[in-house]
């Protein structure tokens, strides 16, 4: 993970050629259009093909940081500590509402005792 988050990092102060390079290779892949050597190669440097699924990974981890600290998944509305981690948490809930979160995040969230409904007279 520290691989990827470090290319994560590097990836918000490069040129704008490179930055267009990694999204033409990732269209490429969503099309089946690069080799396996290629792909090989850039997963070997850590290359992250989707980020909005890395970000999901790396607040599901910092949930159970949380969960490990504090003994719940309840994170406070606009948590001073972490405003990022506060608001993921809410908008998964949300997501979940409006029926836009995947099964598999319902039940990985769930898995560590997430509670979707924080409001005792909802």
């Amino acid at each position: 993970m520290l691989k990827h988050k470090l290319l994560y990092d590097v990836q918000k102060v490069i040129p704008f050629y490179v930055t267009t390079w990694i999204l033409e290779q990732r269209k490429a892949n969503k099309k089946n259009k690069l080799s396996q050597e290629r792909i090989d190669k850039l997963e070997q440097i850590g290359f992250i093909w989707d980020i909005k699924e890395m970000f999901w990974e790396e607040m599901f981890s910092k949930l159970l940081d949380y969960k490990n600290n504090y003994g719940n998944c309840n994170v406070p509305y606009q948590w001073p500590e972490n405003y990022k981690l506060a608001s993921w948490v809410s908008r998964q809930r949300n997501m979940k509402k409006k029926e836009k979160l995947s099964e598999e995040r319902i039940q990985r969230l769930e898995a560590i005792g997430f509670v979707w409904n924080t409001k005792a007279n909802d």
